[in-house]
């Protein structure tokens, strides 16, 4: 019995690329926020202002808090793809060794002198 091998470089692979992936929305965030602190600062209207302040922080809430859970999923699917290669190296090994004890019962099953062969005791 095999278990599922798993490739480790390509799922750490692919960890990456989702990494590269969401790294550049970091720069188009500080640019949005950016955008929004200049339209508060310019606006004439402390209502407004205020309206575009509070909004920058909820929306900045919201993204961090989505970053976070970005951020949590990949390092739990690398953690379980650890864990899969660790059970697969684990399974393999009970393998052999199951093998093995198989292997030396069979050998001694083999060598063992038959009922009819072994003198009687006196």
């Amino acid at each position: 019995m095999t278990a599922y091998k798993i490739d480790l470089p390509g799922v750490f692979g692919e960890l990456t690329k989702v990494q590269g992936a969401v790294e550049p929305l970091w720069d188009v965030r500080k640019a949005y926020f950016q955008h929004l602190a200049d339209a508060a600062s310019g606006s004439h209207s402390d209502i407004v202002a205020g309206a575009l302040e509070r909004f920058g922080e909820a929306t900045a809430r919201r993204w961090n808090g989505a970053a976070v859970r970005v951020n949590r999923a990949l390092v739990q699917t690398a953690k379980a793809a650890r864990f899969y290669d660790l059970a697969d190296q684990e399974m393999g090994e009970r393998a052999r060794s199951h093998a093995r004890r198989a292997a030396a019962a069979q050998r001694k099953a083999t060598l063992a002198p038959k009922p009819s062969e072994v003198e009687p005791k006196k």
